[in-house]
């Protein structure tokens, strides 16, 4: 890990998270194959054994299939035991009726999941960083309910030095953009369903598929799909591929679709 002079810091930092994983007898990380968990993951690997550690992946419509899948390939390519525990937070009329708690809601239900499933023993960490701490993250309490440890904010590391460790150690996923769960594409008050979560990734797979943009969201409000993209990609879309996303939007069941000119934004409309 960090060998320059320089990244002193960073590396006292990494120092303090494998200290810390040592003491945990029977950790299980929280797995979704971003590059917090799987940074995460990979410490694990190095403090406690690749035997001592699993890592835990809730199989939900939340998740695209290529994120589910994923994270298995992730699991397996660093040699640790991939527990895929299915759940789906649609069968669960308090979510779907998503209130501004949603995201406590589903933290409870996948938490309960792997409660069930897993020896009473387990430790369960998350990904969690000390960039987490400026937003409003209703899962957080419950997840501290149930015992959740969180290694890489108590060992004080950032998002940038995650990305940072995680290149070092060539981590595939390094660079990998932020994401968040399909529900995040509907706006509060409006109902999920299966349907919905589904139209919302095949679309954002067509869009990928036609531009190359890999950052983007498509907002599910009503009968409208509003693309969100950074304001810099913008350039990239052309006539053809206008009119092909439009076309293939509308034949997955939205009326109008709208390019947003503010751009991406992280966590999109805010619940009020």
């Amino acid at each position: 890990m960090p060998t320059n002079p320089a990244e002193d810091t960073l590396a006292s930092k990494w120092q303090h998270l494998l200290n810390d994983l040592k003491t945990i007898d029977r950790p299980a990380v929280l797995f979704s194959g971003g590059v917090d968990s799987t940074l995460l993951l990979y410490a694990c690997r190095i403090a406690c054994g690749r035997e001592a550690v699993s890592a835990v992946t809730a199989m939900s419509p939340l998740m695209t299939a290529a994120e589910r899948q994923d994270a298995g390939s992730l699991a397996g390519e660093l040699g640790i035991r991939h527990v895929a525990i299915e759940t789906d937070e649609c069968t669960s009329a308090d979510f779907c009726a998503n209130p501004k708690d949603r995201c406590a809601i589903c933290k409870r239900i996948r938490l309960q999941a792997f409660w069930d499933a897993l020896p009473k023993n387990t430790v369960f960490l998350d990904g969690e960083n000390t960039d987490d701490m400026t937003e409003d993250r209703p899962g957080r309490a419950v997840a501290d309910a149930f015992g959740v440890r969180h290694p890489l904010l108590e060992a004080g590391l950032a998002k940038a030095d995650i990305r940072h460790l995680a290149k070092q150690a060539d981590l595939r996923v390094w660079n990998r953009p932020a994401n968040a769960c399909l529900a995040t594409r509907i706006p509060c008050g409006q109902r999920i369903t299966r349907d919905k979560l589904h139209r919302i990734e095949i679309c954002e797979n067509h869009f990928r598929k036609c531009t190359g943009i890999r950052v983007l969201r498509v907002r599910h409000d009503g009968s409208i799909a509003r693309i969100e993209i950074p304001v810099e990609e913008m350039h990239r879309l052309t006539p053809k591929s206008t009119i092909d996303i439009a076309d293939f939007f509308r034949n997955a069941g939205f009326h109008a679709v709208l390019l947003d000119l503010e751009g991406y934004r992280s966590g999109g409309p805010k619940c009020r």
